[in-house]
């Protein structure tokens, strides 16, 4: 994919190649909004995760994305952002996939209007569905929870403090450990799987 399908207008002269190869290899996504909130530049990673074409969705207002019941909170949150300021805290904002669905984001918005090459609001953060519906799953026993869960890409594994000890760990996770199934994590603790150098973290 060239760089003049993911963007509309954006000038690129101003980025290195360096920068612009970061921009499409790092997890989290990043959306850039012109000053009326219309999308001018989405990554790579926008696209994998919410599945548009990028014709389907820049040129568009972002509001067009975020859910109804949060669309004046987030517009109210971008009208608050002066220049050269960026939000201290993330906002939690569901955002519409391209089959319908809504995937929880938390976004943290930074004013670069005045930045030149950028000239827009700068949106940036993570899709933390699967681990809401991890929390969600373990405190209802929800079972279509349960199934997002179970089916989720990543590795997810939750172990409670302070002792350490994992209360569950995904079939993704248990194959990274070379488990079929959902890892049986009654008493295994965090540190025991963890590599050598990272010990030291966990203790």
């Amino acid at each position: 994919m060239t760089d003049n399908t993911i963007s509309s207008q954006f000038d690129y002269d101003d980025i290195s190649t360096t920068w612009q190869g970061l921009l499409e290899c790092i997890a989290e996504i990043i959306v850039i909004l012109d000053v009326d909130y219309t999308i001018r530049f989405v990554n790579q990673s926008f696209i994998t995760l919410l599945d548009y074409e990028p014709i389907a969705i820049l040129n568009h207002h972002f509001s067009e994305l975020v859910h109804p019941e949060e669309s004046a909170v987030v517009e109210q949150h971008l009208s608050q952002l002066v220049a050269g300021q960026c939000q201290p805290q993330p906002l939690r904002v569901r955002l519409r996939h391209h089959d319908g669905s809504w995937r929880i984001f938390e976004l943290r918005l930074c004013n670069r209007q005045q930045h030149h090459g950028i000239n827009g609001i700068v949106l940036s953060g993570y899709d933390v569905t699967p681990l809401l519906a991890a929390d969600y799953a373990l405190r209802s026993h929800d079972v279509r929870y349960r199934q997002l869960l179970e089916l989720a890409p990543m590795m997810i594994i939750i172990s409670s403090l302070p002792d350490g000890v994992i209360r569950y760990c995904n079939p993704a996770g248990a194959r990274i450990f070379g488990v079929t199934g959902i890892l049986n994590t009654d008493r295994i603790l965090a540190i025991e799987i963890a590599i050598p150098p990272a010990h030291a973290f966990l203790v």
